[in-house]
């Protein structure tokens, strides 16, 4: 049976990833904070789906985790591992607490860190694996190329993990390890509804522009592609015989991806000045 490790399951992206994996019979190794947030998975595939419950940011954990799959795999190697698990805390970056900025970076890039140097001898970097070396998927955002007001924390540990991940995905050809970077949209998750709180600033100057930031979060995801869709695009990515080295996944990917990347900085930022009203 094939078998991958994917990180952050409980909702999301990594829910669904989980769900079109377990559908296609592959036996996911999912991770979880806590162990009734995979509930719903280990019900609904009782075969094919083992809970991990670990934090990235916990790495005795992360090791329990790689031997709780390498017994299971007796021998074998993973498929591969999809880093999924992440964090998206909004706010000024003048305000808000260095604990939350620092916490974005031991989460959204250490824990891959952590995640992928525990994983890596099951994925074929000893020289016993029997089968033919995985695949890793590091999945990032548009804010890994892209940076918006009120998301730099955010959007910084995201820069980092595309940086980090062009410069190993270089090093793992030593091992045939392919290592691919997805770069979603917006999606149809309470992420940045539940990422940014304006009453955290309230009175300070950012107030107003907060407000209109989170309700421009909340309709954007509205627009964006569901999980599921997503994940089937990933799915279908994690197969490619020679995968590029990253895929933008975005909804209305001409407006909000193309256009952008393709404007001045000077324009986009004064259109994101605009609509936020910072003046």
């Amino acid at each position: 049976m094939k078998t991958i490790v994917i990180t952050g399951v409980s909702t999301g992206i990594g829910k669904a990833l989980a769900e079109v994996f377990c559908q296609n019979s592959y036996h996911v190794f999912g991770s979880v904070r806590r162990a009734e947030d995979a509930a719903d998975l280990g019900q609904a595939f009782p075969e094919y789906f083992t809970p991990l419950v670990f934090d990235v940011q916990d790495e005795e954990a992360i090791d329990e985790a790689v031997n709780i799959v390498e017994r299971r795999l007796a021998g074998g190697c993973l498929s591969g591992l999809i880093n999924n698990a992440g964090i998206a805390i909004g706010g000024p970056l003048e305000l808000q607490p260095l604990e939350e900025v620092q916490r974005h970076f031991n989460t959204n890039v250490m824990g891959v860190v952590r995640v992928i140097r525990a994983f890596l001898p099951l994925l074929g970097t000893r020289p016993e694996c029997s089968s033919s070396p995985g695949r890793i998927l590091n999945i990032s955002s548009v804010s890994g190329k892209l940076a918006d007001p009120f998301v730099g924390a955010y959007a910084a540990s995201k820069h980092a993990l595309e940086a980090l991940t062009a410069s190993w995905r270089q090093e793992l050809k030593v091992y045939g390890i392919k290592m691919v970077l997805i770069g979603p949209g917006s999606v149809d998750t309470p992420i940045w509804e539940k990422g940014i709180h304006p009453e955290k600033y309230a009175g300070s100057p950012y107030s107003n522009s907060l407000q209109k930031a989170a309700r421009m979060a909340a309709s954007s995801g509205k627009e964006g592609w569901s999980p599921g869709f997503i994940a089937e695009k990933i799915y279908r990515i994690f197969h490619k015989k020679n995968p590029g080295r990253r895929y933008a996944l975005v909804a209305n990917k001409t407006k909000k991806w193309t256009i952008r990347r393709l404007l001045p900085l000077s324009i986009t930022e004064k259109v994101a000045a605009w609509l936020l009203g910072l003046k």
